[in-house]
């Protein structure tokens, strides 16, 4: 749930490393307004198709740490 995260940083990254999107408030993330749409959010490039690697760390309101958990998406156009 996620009104039981009191903070996080949603961080992706592109096949080199470079970190292309990070979210720190829950309107960053929330579908309809928020997420990821495919774009470097530093340069507003669109990025290629292909996979891309996200980072999670967060802590609950009661103080537990999670992660940092990652995984992968993949972006199709």
């Amino acid at each position: 749930n996620i009104t039981c995260i009191k903070e996080f940083q949603l961080r992706i990254f592109n096949r080199w490393g470079e970190l292309i999107f990070e979210a720190t408030e829950r309107s960053q993330i929330i579908y309809p307004n928020g997420g990821w749409d495919g774009t470097n959010l530093y340069n507003g490039k669109k990025m290629e198709v292909g996979v891309y690697v996200w980072l999670l760390e967060a802590q609950t309101v009661k103080g537990v740490k999670i992660g940092p958990v990652s995984g992968n998406v993949t972006l199709i156009r």
